[in-house]
């Protein structure tokens, strides 16, 4: 009866902690880069002043807006210098508050309406990204509609990409892992004294 009861609560602590990984899983969400833009145009300024999310200046220069999907918007704004901003945005309507946590800790804004930025009156999450828009060009600067150059393969950078993974679960199942496997040891032990 001992026996049955260990391994009983073993079965349990396993799989709180693997559920527990399965719901801390998630993945970044995937947008076009500014250098390859898709989906329908909702905005388009070839100059202006322009707000930039998480950053209280003001901008000068191009400002295109992409809605790629019903939940995700791209802004692809290219200042004269050619140091673009990629800003990502995300409706959190389809997120819980653990996912939108983790998006926050992998360094996601929350917005709590879109209104103020010509988008949905509903809440968002917002990432900004670097990317090459065009050089300066005697001053005058130079950018392509949607953006710009970019990089060549239409991705956002790399770096970002990396900061994607650390909100994916994995440390909560290594975590997990050897949490179980120090609780089989100490219980191998217990019942080794036992007999």
């Amino acid at each position: 009866m001992k026996y049955a009861s260990i391994v009983t609560i073993i079965a349990i602590f396993v799989y709180l902690v693997f559920s527990t990984a399965e719901a801390m899983a998630v993945s970044p969400a995937d947008f076009p880069a500014c250098s390859n833009p898709q989906g329908s145009v909702l905005a388009d300024y070839s100059t202006g002043t322009h707000g930039i999310v998480g950053n209280a200046g003001t901008f000068t220069g191009s400002d295109k807006v992409y809605k790629v999907n019903e939940d995700k918007v791209t802004q692809c704004f290219c200042p004269l210098d050619g140091n673009g901003i990629q800003t990502n945005w995300i409706k959190t309507s389809g997120l819980t508050q653990d996912e939108i946590k983790i998006h926050e800790r992998d360094g996601w804004i929350f917005i709590a309406t879109g209104k103020s930025w010509g988008l949905d009156d509903v809440s968002y999450l917002a990432k900004n990204h670097n990317y090459s828009c065009g050089s300066s060009n005697g001053g005058s600067g130079s950018s392509q509609s949607g953006g710009g150059s970019g990089s060549s393969n239409g991705i956002v950078e790399a770096s970002t990409a990396v900061l994607g993974l650390a909100g994916t679960g994995n440390t909560i199942t290594l975590l997990g892992l050897a949490s179980t496997s120090l609780v089989a040891f100490a219980l191998s032990i217990f019942i080794k004294r036992v007999k």
